[in-house]
């Protein structure tokens, strides 16, 4: 099953209740889990209006309202929080003593919602924290998955202070991830801005999985950077099989938005695989925005499959799309056919994230459909691991 979460768009105050739902594998909405088929945690809004910004299924129970979930988002004010719930609203009183956990913030110009993270015994999320421009900083935090205690012994009281290396800022309004390593350190890629002259780019710093400290070993006192031409959205972080890291994402907005991954060599060479094409071309190019990546095996060879939005036109519409590379060559040839959806009813769709499926399965594609009248609809896509739509999976 695949779990989906979000929120729900009320028409009264407040606006945004978290959601949660279930797909089966044929694509059919699970009409077993919370009730009607949908999760709505009203219980969380007692902050006003608030998102799931991540849903974790911690057990695999057969029964869908008897899976316990970790859900994790934020409230408008920039309060993050994480909670353990049932389906069915119940909370597993082991959990925080049934409590939500509130994560720090309070003001409107401080995020304190998590941006990602890895699960495991212990849950580890990073989020981006700031009280005023300038001073942004990550913090990587530790929670246990069955208790809901930060790990005492990780960094400061289970959390990691990551200030921006030297002449760089933290630029608080761009995307965070993390990705554990297989030495169970951890790696955090943010978006800089200049401090002392220095232009913007990516910064990714390099964690000890047991300490919680910088490692200082990594990089340049913990760092490894590149210079982008110009603010950068991070939107995935992977490690690849020969440990070395690659962080995709797109510029800014407007047509000369451009897919791009850059992939940090263990000999210390950097990589760069940019996809340049013309408006219109079959291929991600000027105005593509790059949402989301995965692993894959594909014809016996490794490579990254990553969701993008293809422009339609200069009015910026796009359409869902996937393609893949190499990490380690650069080399633009791709084996997948370009095969986008734009699904009836709709003059525009987005991709939010793609999620490899178990045992080489395909892809599944997660966005958000903009109708002519102004209004939205979530969608989720098939895609075989020949990159086609997989005609299987609901309609």
């Amino acid at each position: 099953y695949i779990t989906l979460g979000g929120y729900y768009e009320g028409s009264q105050i407040p606006k945004k209740i978290p959601l949660a739902l279930q797909i089966s594998p044929s694509g059919v909405i699970r009409n077993d889990f919370g009730g009607n088929g949908a999760f709505l945690m009203s219980s969380v809004n007692s902050g006003g209006s608030s998102q799931a910004d991540r849903i974790y299924s911690a057990n695999s129970s057969s029964t869908a309202n008897g899976n316990e979930l970790i859900v994790a988002g934020h409230y408008d004010d920039g309060d993050g929080f994480l909670v353990k719930t049932w389906p069915t609203g119940n909370r597993p009183s082991a959990f925080n003593n049934g409590n939500i956990t509130r994560l720090s913030g309070g003001d409107a110009t401080e995020r304190g919602f998590i941006e990602d993270w890895v699960t495991g015994f212990i849950v580890y999320s990073v989020r981006l924290n700031g009280a005023t421009f300038g001073n942004a900083r990550v913090l990587l935090s530790t929670f246990s998955r069955n208790t809901g205690a930060p790990l005492a012994s990780f960094g400061n009281g289970g959390t990691t202070t990551i200030n921006a290396p030297e002449g760089y800022l933290v630029d608080d309004a761009r995307p965070v991830r993390i990705v554990q390593g297989t030495t169970g350190n951890f790696y955090i890629a943010f978006s800089t801005l200049p401090g002392s002259g220095i232009g913007t780019g990516i910064a990714l710093c390099g964690v000890n999985g047991t300490t919680g400290k910088i490692d200082s070993s990594f990089g340049s006192n913990g760092f490894k950077t590149f210079s982008t031409g110009s603010r950068y959205y991070i939107t995935s972080l992977i490690r690849n099989s020969d440990q070395s890291l690659t962080v995709g994402g797109y510029g800014d907005e407007g047509m000369q938005s451009v897919p791009s991954f850059t992939t940090f060599n263990i000999n210390e060479s950097i990589t760069i695989t940019s996809f340049n094409y013309l408006l219109g071309q079959p291929n991600p190019g000027f105005g593509s925005k790059n949402l989301g990546a995965a692993k894959a095996v594909i014809n016996s060879e490794e490579r990254i499959v990553f969701a993008y939005a293809h422009p339609i036109n200069t009015n910026n519409q796009f359409r869902i799309a996937i393609a893949s590379l190499t990490p380690f060559t650069g080399v633009n040839t791709d084996p997948l056919p370009h095969v986008p959806w734009l699904g009836d009813g709709f003059v525009s769709a987005e991709p939010t994230c793609i999620i490899p499926m178990l045992n080489n399965a395909g892809f599944i594609v997660t966005g958000k459909a903009t109708r002519a009248d102004g209004t939205f609809a979530g969608v989720v896509l098939k895609y075989t691991m020949a990159g086609l739509l997989d005609a299987s999976f609901a309609n």
